[in-house]
């Protein structure tokens, strides 16, 4: 499995150790591959590939069962104003996936299309 990442110059300690520590938990816990990871100062960017199964075990492993929030499907439109600055296409079949807002406001946005099993992640942290 492949995992490839870029990180600006800048990037705060906790923005570099946090995603680094969810990564042990996708390739562990679910089995994910391909994954890329794009830091940000406010957060990452990921995408990566994993059966839904796996990606339902690892929102379960990371948040807790029934901590995160299922939503409805998303545009092809929204997905390209979100990722393509990242050069990721729309994913076909996209349904948003949310965390639990936590006590600083950070949340993670999950974009899965489990036809593809293909996952978007947007995370911020602040």
């Amino acid at each position: 499995p492949s995992i490839s990442f870029t990180v600006p110059g800048r990037a705060r300690n906790f923005a570099v150790r946090f995603p680094f520590i969810v990564l042990e938990k996708l390739r562990n816990e679910a089995k994910a591959v391909n994954i890329t990871l794009n830091l940000q100062r406010a957060g990452h960017f990921a995408n990566y590939k994993v059966s839904e199964e796996g990606f339902i075990n690892f929102l379960n492993v990371l948040w807790g069962k029934d901590k995160w929030e299922k939503g409805n499907g998303v545009g092809k439109k929204e997905m390209a104003k979100q990722f393509q600055q990242l050069g990721w296409d729309p994913l076909e079949n996209a349904i948003i996936y949310n965390s639990p807002i936590q006590p600083n406001g950070a949340m993670t946005h999950y974009y899965f299309d489990a036809k593809a099993g293909i996952v978007y992640e947007d995370t911020g942290y602040w």
